[in-house]
C-alpha cells in the first residue's frame, strides 16, 4: 500500500469540516451504511472491526475506514455526527460499541439512527411477548424501545429517506456469463418463526428443489443460520445435489457477484422468508414466493401484492415480482439535510 501524500493544513482553510462517523454492527448493516456514506456529500468514516477490512476498503475508495475502537475514541471529537444502525443497546453488541456511544453522548455529538432492515423489532414492530429478551431469537421485545439516538430516520412513508440500495437505474443485473439459477434466501433466526415453522419451511424448500431436479438452486442463508447449533445449519447440509451454497469458500461463486443483492438481481426466480431482501426482488422485478406463517401474517397483509406459500403445493401457484408498497427511492440530499440539522438532546445547538 502506498503511503498517503503529505497535505498542508492551515487553520485558515475554508473547507467544510463537517465529518460523519458510521457505526454499523454486522456485515448486513455495513452494506447499508456504506451505500449511504457513498452518496453523502460529507466526509465519511466507517468503524468496522474485521480482518477483511483491507478488502472491504478497496471496494469503497471514497470512504475512510477505522478498525479499532480505541482509534475511534482517540479522534471521536473530530466527528460532527454519528450514524448508527441498531437503534438501542442489547447484550449482543460488543462492549466497545457501548463505550463509544457513551463517549459520544458525553461529548454531545448528535447520534442519528438509520434502519438496517425493513422490519426491526422494537423500532417499527411490536409484539405480544410476555418474556422480554432483546437479543433472543425465540422471545420477543414487546413495544417500541427507547433509543440512545437523538434522531431517527425511516426508509418509507412521507418523511422516509428511501431504501439506500434503490437509486435511479439501480438494478444490479449485468451482462455476465453465468448459468441460469433460482435463488433461496432464508432468515429464520428470529422469534417470528416457531420450531415447527422452521421445520415446515425447510421441508417444503427441499421437496420443491427435489421436484425440480433439472434446475439449479443457489441458497443464501442468513449468516446466523450457519451457527452449528441452529436447525437451519443441520438441514442445509442435507440439501439436494442441485442446490448449492453461495460464497467464495462455499459450493459456488461468480466473479464480480459479491452480495446477496447481486445474487437476487441475476436470478430467474426466488424463494424467500420475509426480510429486507423482498425489496431487492422488487427493485429487480424478479418473481418470488414468500414464506408465510402465523408470526408473519400481519406483516404480509400490510403489503400490496406478494405471492406467499406455507406448504409445497402452494409453490405451484405462479410467482410474481413483489409489490410491497414500502419501496421508496433513496434521497441522499434529504439524508444529508437530516444529518446537518440533527442536534443532541442534551443541548440546543447543532455542532
Amino acid at each position: 500500500m502506498k503511503p498517503a501524500p503529505i497535505r498542508a493544513f492551515t487553520a485558515a482553510s475554508t473547507k467544510d469540516d463537517f465529518c460523519v462517523l458510521y457505526m454499523p454492527y454486522g456485515i448486513g448493516q455495513l452494506n447499508i451504511v456504506t451505500q449511504m456514506a457513498l452518496q453523502s456529500s460529507f466526509d465519511s468514516y466507517v468503524y468496522f472491526d474485521t480482518d477483511d477490512l483491507e478488502v472491504i476498503s478497496a471496494e469503497f475508495p471514497k470512504l475512510h475506514f477505522i478498525r479499532h475502537a480505541l482509534d475511534v475514541e482517540t479522534i471521536l471529537e473530530r466527528f460532527s455526527r454519528i450514524v448508527t444502525s441498531f437503534s438501542f443497546r442489547h447484550r449482543s453488541l460488543p462492549p466497545e460499541i457501548h463505550g463509544l456511544i457513551e463517549r459520544a453522548q458525553n461529548l454531545r455529538i448528535p447520534i442519528v439512527d438509520v434502519p438496517h432492515g425493513l422490519f426491526q423489532p422494537g423500532r417499527n414492530m411490536v409484539d405480544t411477548t410476555r418474556i422480554i429478551d432483546i437479543a433472543s431469537s425465540s422471545n420477543g421485545i414487546g413495544d417500541i424501545i427507547p433509543s440512545f439516538a437523538d434522531t431517527h430516520v425511516c426508509w418509507n412513508g412521507a418523511d422516509g429517506i428511501g431504501y439506500p440500495r434503490y437509486m435511479p437505474d439501480s438494478t444490479r443485473r449485468r451482462d455476465l456469463v453465468i448459468p441460469k439459477y433460482n435463488v433461496i434466501i432464508t432468515n429464520t433466526n428470529w422469534y417470528l418463526y416457531s420450531s415447527e415453522d422452521r421445520r415446515q419451511l425447510f421441508r417444503t424448500i427441499i421437496e420443491h428443489i427435489e421436484a425440480r431436479n433439472d434446475e439449479l438452486f443457489i441458497w443464501c442463508p442468513h449468516p446466523a443460520e450457519n451457527n452449528d447449533e441452529r436447525y437451519a445449519s443441520i438441514i442445509i447440509t442435507r440439501r439436494p445435489r442441485n442446490c448449492l451454497l453461495y460464497g467464495m469458500h462455499k459450493d459456488i461463486y461468480f466473479d464480480g457477484i459479491h452480495s446477496t443483492e447481486d445474487i437476487i438481481a441475476h436470478s430467474s426466480y426466488g424463494i424467500t422468508t420475509l426480510s429486507t431482501c423482498i425489496l431487492d426482488f422488487e427493485i429487480n422485478n424478479i418473481p418470488v414466493h414468500v414464506f408465510d406463517c402465523d408470526g408473519t401474517s400481519d406483516l404480509v397483509r400490510g403489503m400490496d401484492d406478494i405471492v406467499t406459500f406455507r406448504k409445497v403445493s402452494d409453490l405451484q401457484n405462479p410467482p410474481r415480482p413483489p409489490k410491497t408498497g414500502l419501496l421508496k427511492q433513496y434521497d441522499p440530499q434529504l439524508f444529508d439535510e437530516i444529518l446537518r440539522s440533527a442536534a443532541s438532546r442534551s443541548r440546543n445547538t447543532a455542532r
